[in-house]
């Protein structure tokens, strides 16, 4: 969270600076990061279930639930990666 800290540190600073635009930039970038990290972590934890759920060849699986994450995650993945194009 590094990156986030130091944006978030710009982002009062140009404000208190006067120059609420570059402030209202930087909220907007922090967001963004916040966005993809989320969406990354959704991600990374989908596909450590996946392979746990290929270690077990399927077994014991509760597949409609597995599914239905599946589809919420790839969902939120397709607005980060391609809204900005639509």
């Amino acid at each position: 969270m590094e990156i986030v800290d130091e944006l978030l540190m710009e982002a009062d600073m140009a404000e208190n600076l006067g120059d609420p635009a570059d402030g209202a930039y930087l909220m907007r970038a922090v967001a963004e990061i916040k966005k993809l990290r989320y969406s990354l972590a959704d991600a990374n934890d989908l596909c450590r279930s996946a392979f746990q759920i290929a270690e077990r060849g399927g077994a014991e699986t509760d597949w409609p639930k597995f599914r239905a994450q599946l589809s919420a995650s790839l969902a939120r993945q397709h607005d980060v990666m391609y809204r900005a194009s639509a």
